[in-house]
């Protein structure tokens, strides 16, 4: 009975050692230091020839897909009739959750052939339980080719196998081994508006710093949608496969916005399918500029286009009562430029020998009244 109970006791206190040991995902290695290689086994089932694995990278590679190194096998010189049977298991890994695996192989000149394999109960496939997750066999293409297999089946504790059969000269180059969990998302980290202390005379703009699970992951397409003082923002990035986990830096343009508070989402995504991972939002906050506050009593009453301008301005007075008005021209500064006076609903100016940058008009009725709108000169 005590030999029963001490061997229980023995079996608990390996599985506990074996999973504190365990390394939880995401899991990366480029097989480029000790750190990397650390836990990495090789074990050979069938006849030993020469040649095994090795982190010495393939004269037919030219380099690794990452510096310094990649795991590579050369090819058995005896050929079809030889049965080498090299296996290289990765260290314990805690695989709760189905994920992708993801790598780099470099087919060489004979050719590549590569069994990717999950295995439980322990690191040895001659007595663990070792299943296929995946079978290539890559023709010679002279550049790093990007391979993946998802793993659905899920352990608490598990190896990942790479499996070579020797058979017609194949050898193997590998690189960027990286398994992200499914359900590791695309996440914003944080949100932020520049300039600090926008004004009515800055064009404002968020930078979203973002995480995402796979590299490379560029920005490939933005949205900017403003209502109001509600502005929306959806931005989507392309994800690759490999070869490890990826930070972003967006900026994007809101553009020139009147006095308020404004409440930005920020919605992020990726292209493939559109799906929102996660969403974020920020409130900021638009001051009038020190050198110039005229009043604004109306958004709808004043309609001013283009904005920008080149040379010819359009003020449109339409929704205003009949009047007579008077049109000024302010710099930022709060310089008057040029005034006008008017008495039609729609009134063309000529600004062309305006310098560029950023002016003021006020419109003044005849009971005092006053309405502001803000405008940018560009050069023609």
């Amino acid at each position: 009975m005590k030999k029963i109970l001490l061997l229980s006791f023995c079996l608990l206190w390996f599985s506990n050692v074996l999973n504190a040991q365990s390394q939880s995902l995401p899991y990366y290695t480029g097989f480029d230091s000790t750190s990397q290689q650390a836990g990495w086994q090789e074990f050979r089932l069938g006849i030993l020839s020469s040649n095994k694995w090795t982190y010495t990278p393939s004269v037919f590679s030219s380099n690794p897909f990452s510096l310094p190194y990649a795991l590579y096998h050369d090819y058995n010189a005896s050929g079809s009739t030889d049965t080498v049977e090299d296996w290289f298991v990765s260290p314990p890994l805690k695989i709760s959750t189905s994920a992708k695996l993801t790598l780099k192989i470099f087919p060489t000149i004979f050719g590549t052939q590569l069994g990717i394999w999950l295995g439980t109960g322990t690191n040895n496939p001659a007595s663990g339980n070792f299943i296929e997750l995946g079978y290539f066999d890559l023709q010679y293409t002279g550049q790093w080719v990007d391979t993946f297999v998802n793993i659905t089946t899920i352990t608490d504790t598990g190896y990942i196998a790479f499996k070579y059969v020797g058979s017609d000269y194949n050898s193997l180059v590998i690189d960027n081994v990286n398994i992200i969990p499914d359900n590791y998302p695309e996440t914003i980290d944080s949100l932020k508006i520049i300039p600090n202390n926008p004004t009515t005379l800055d064009t404002v703009k968020v930078i979203g710093y973002t995480f995402h699970p796979y590299s490379d992951c560029p920005l490939t397409s933005s949205s900017v949608n403003i209502n109001n003082d509600t502005i929306t923002v959806n931005v989507s990035h392309t994800l690759g496969i490999m070869p490890t986990t990826c930070n972003s830096i967006d900026t994007l343009t809101i553009g020139v916005l009147n006095a308020g508070t404004y409440e930005l989402t920020y919605h992020l995504a990726d292209t493939a399918p559109p799906t929102t991972y996660d969403i974020d939002t920020i409130t900021f906050t638009i001051q009038q500029p020190s050198g110039l506050q005229p009043p604004d009593h109306s958004e709808q009453e004043i309609e001013v286009y283009p904005n920008p301008i080149t040379s010819q301005i359009n003020i449109g007075l339409k929704t205003l009562p009949a009047d007579k008005y008077h049109i000024d021209f302010y710099s930022i500064l709060g310089q008057k430029i040029k005034t006008i006076k008017a008495d039609k609903n729609i009134v063309s100016v000529d600004i062309s020998n305006f310098t560029e940058g950023v002016y003021f008009i006020v419109i003044t009725d005849g009971h005092g009244r006053r309405w502001a709108r803000k405008v940018i000169k560009n050069a023609p």
